[in-house]
């Protein structure tokens, strides 16, 4: 079955475990993803929101996986990615809990 999954990175450890998943998951599923960079409006608006972007979708491309993505500043980082879920017919959200309000 084929999935939407939107998962959402900042460029920490964690985003490289949750890249992980996706990747594994996505190739399971034969799923496409849509990567976001959530970060704060200086790192967005500047090269280094760009930069963790377009690592992470070029690690899943290349190895198979249909990844595109977006860079976000927007403070409500759950409103946005369950908005942006719903723009994209998103089946699936891959987030790290230790950035995205679970326990350290």
């Amino acid at each position: 079955m084929r999935k939407s999954i939107l998962t959402a990175i900042d460029g920490s450890a964690g985003s490289v475990e949750v890249l992980d998943a996706v990747e594994d998951f996505a190739r399971l599923t034969e799923g496409n993803v849509h990567v976001v960079h959530v970060g704060l409006p200086s790192v967005a608006d500047g090269d280094a929101g760009r930069l963790i972007l377009q690592d992470a979708v070029s690690r899943l491309r290349c190895v198979g996986v249909a990844a595109g993505g977006e860079v976000s500043d927007n403070p409500d980082v759950c409103g946005f990615l369950s908005d942006r879920a719903r723009e994209l017919g998103s089946t699936l959200i891959i987030v790290s809990p230790k950035h995205y309000g679970g326990r350290s």
